[in-house]
């Protein structure tokens, strides 16, 4: 008994100096990056719909924002809304499906309680509930393996992957996705772990509201309820795979309902979250330079190309414009067969090669290739060893099943995507808590292996 209150002591101690150093490191990045303008239009166009929605006019976008990026872009900031919120003039507000309402909605309330429309009090919340993730971590780990080792290595590894910790000072919802994914996880590996069906009909509700409020802050995970459910249906059949979906549903539909029923109101479409597929569609071919009908990658240059292209007036990023952008697509898919197929094809290879670089904060001053050589060898270690840990889970699959689940989905749902290395921060989180499994298990065999060799002798 004392053995074991030695034990979690100890393990207790490792876990707090863990969350300190990680805590640490973020306070450090949001000192210095905190007005970094990675990604700064999207930054702003969360900035603009709390904006307009602590002042009644609900979620809606404003035709002044570009000429406000150009600013951030020319004064190499991103600039809170409260140096310009007197220059968003209603009468200039517009409607669009093009972003969910959860982080703007996070962003209004930090607002409404401090008096200030800053993006700092939300990123200064975001590293805090970053950091904590080490314990989520570190429970996921130990559920999966019963090894404390392998919540203890997980946790430390979340430490040292720089791309997750410059990410949750960003003012943008990517790092929610590891929030939302960690919660998802552990309560799925929490309802595969009762016997009692009651208790489990509880989880699948708390399970569907986590998820629907997590649809409103990323959409990502859209999904991947059937995936749940079938990690679910594993362990206790299908009747109960079904009672997961049906349950866990309502609660969702019930948290989406209000968004729901606004985008119908403005657009007579039923969009449950975001309207942006064929944009990612059209932009995924605009990764590649050799596409035959001039995509380009990047959101400013496909507004372009909706308006040159199609003579389309009117703002970017609505239902109205996403309809020319289907059409598009429609098109060159129909003209262009082949190059559209070979295009999935040639765009698998990403999903393996993600690069990290541009959250490396030593980049800005030190533009050798050593930096991004590290980063690369650091992600194709992490996932071999991830891989690796499908043999060694082999006697616990029933625990792994949820984690090897998330890969498949992401690789499916990015196929025909535009790919950015931000979408993969959490996926990178979960391939660290299967490397730590990997890990533990190769040291156990090589402490095996010599204590065997010293009998020996």
């Amino acid at each position: 008994m004392l053995r074991e209150r030695t034990k979690s002591l100890w393990v207790g101690i490792l876990l707090g100096s863990i969350f300190c150093a990680a805590l640490f490191m973020r306070l450090n990045f949001l000192q210095t990056h905190h007005h970094t303008y990675d990604f700064s239009r999207l930054t702003l166009e969360h900035g603009v719909l709390a904006h307009n929605f602590l002042h009644g006019y609900g979620f809606l976008n404003n035709e002044k924002g570009d000429a406000l990026d150009e600013r951030q872009q020319a004064e190499k900031r991103l600039i809170d809304p409260e140096e310009f919120k007197d220059e968003l003039d209603p009468r200039f507000n517009y409607a669009s499906a093009h972003e969910v309402p959860g982080y703007a909605l996070l962003l209004a309330t930090t607002w409404e309680i401090f008096g200030q429309e800053k993006y700092i009090y939300l990123q200064i919340i975001q590293i805090v509930i970053d950091s904590l993730m080490v314990f989520l971590i570190y429970w996921i780990g130990k559920t999966i393996s019963r090894r404390r080792r392998v919540g203890i290595v997980s946790s430390f590894l979340f430490l040292v992957f720089i791309p997750e910790a410059r990410i949750s000072i960003v003012a943008l919802r990517d790092v929610w996705a590891t929030f939302i994914l960690l919660s998802l996880i552990a309560l799925t590996l929490y309802a595969q772990s009762s016997n009692q069906p009651k208790k489990r009909l509880f989880i699948y509700c708390a399970l569907g509201f986590v998820y629907g409020l997590g649809l409103l802050i990323h959409p990502m995970l859209q999904f991947f309820l059937p995936f749940i459910a079938l990690s679910i249906a594993m362990s206790f059949g299908v009747k109960e795979a079904f009672r997961t979906i049906f349950f866990s549903g309502i609660v969702v539909f019930i948290v989406l309902f209000p968004w729901i029923h606004r985008n119908y109101h403005y657009f007579q479409k039923v969009i449950p979250t975001r309207d942006v597929q064929w944009q990612g569609i059209w932009e995924s071919f605009g990764q590649f330079s050799d596409n035959p009908f001039g995509a380009r990658a990047s959101d400013d240059e496909t507004c372009e190309d909706i308006k040159k292209k199609a003579s389309y007036i009117g703002p970017c990023w609505t239902p109205h414009s996403t309809d020319v952008l289907r059409t598009m697509v429609m098109a060159a898919v129909q003209e262009y067969p082949e190059w559209s197929f070979m295009s999935i094809i040639r765009r698998m290879p990403h999903f393996f090669s993600v690069s990290f670089t541009w959250t490396l904060p030593f980049l800005e001053k030190n533009s050798q290739p050593l930096p991004e050589s590290i980063s690369s060898y650091f992600s194709v270690v992490l996932q071999i060893l991830a891989a690796t840990s499908l043999f060694f889970a082999r006697s616990r699959s029933k625990e792994y099943r949820i984690l090897f689940f998330i890969p498949i989905y992401l690789f499916f749902l990015f196929l025909p995507l535009h790919i950015e290395s931000r979408y993969f921060v959490s996926l990178f989180v979960v391939y660290s808590i299967l490397a730590a499994s990997s890990i533990v298990s190769f040291s156990e065999i090589g402490i095996k292996y010599l204590h065997s060799s010293r009998s020996k002798r």
